[in-house]
């Protein structure tokens, strides 16, 4: 079959099969485009994620020079400096406002942390609640975010293996190792092809 052209009488310039073709080629060119923009837009969101865990590390820096520990909901401390051991390992920070919340009231010049670029997803935030023997306590922290790309800051950010090589040493009794009331999971890959990315205080995962 062969379009004809209406204006000179002779045949069009494209078959049917060549339009198809066309078509064909348009289509697979709009998806390969479409991909890179997605993948650049997840990567934006990534890099973003990475600097707002700086931001947040920056302010727990600020806490920890006025409070000599980090913030949590615990049974020590005074109206603004909040910190310490208590019975219930459930006294964690239980969301990523009740962070905010805690250096907000600190007077440390915080009054909001970033939130993660995607409504649906959120950051995370672990700190010791006790090590027995040891104080002061709520010495160490971890950050969290989920990327949605592969980076290579993954292969420079801590592990599960970290957690329980610097904070879980051999040969003691879970009672005295088990630091955070939630285990955080910092493995690079997860259930739906997502990465996590952990960072820690200098002192307690970086050391020697």
């Amino acid at each position: 079959m062969v379009l004809k052209n209406t204006h000179t009488g002779g045949s069009a310039a494209f078959s049917l099969v060549e339009l198809l073709v066309v078509i064909g080629i348009m289509g697979i060119l709009s998806a390969t485009f479409f991909g890179i923009f997605s993948s650049a837009r997840r990567a934006g969101r990534d890099s973003r994620r990475i600097a707002d865990l700086l931001r947040v590390e920056q302010a727990l820096r600020l806490y920890y020079a006025k409070c000599g520990m980090y913030p949590g909901s615990f049974d020590l401390g005074s109206e603004e400096c909040v910190g310490g051991e208590v019975p219930d390992l459930g006294a964690n920070p239980a969301t990523w406002d009740d962070l905010a919340d805690a250096l907000k009231k600190a007077d440390i010049g915080i009054q909001s942390i970033p939130n993660d670029p995607l409504p649906s997803a959120t950051y995370e935030y672990f700190v010791q609640l006790r090590e027995q023997g040891k104080t002061p306590r709520a010495q160490c922290y971890i950050l969290k975010a989920v990327l949605e790309e592969d980076n290579k800051i993954l292969q420079k950010d801590l592990d599960n293996v970290d957690i329980e090589t610097k904070l879980l040493p051999a040969g003691s009794a879970m009672a005295e190792k088990y630091l955070f009331p939630v285990t955080p999971d910092c493995d690079d890959t997860s259930l739906g092809g997502k990465f996590n990315y952990c960072m820690g205080n200098l002192e307690c995962f970086h050391g020697n």
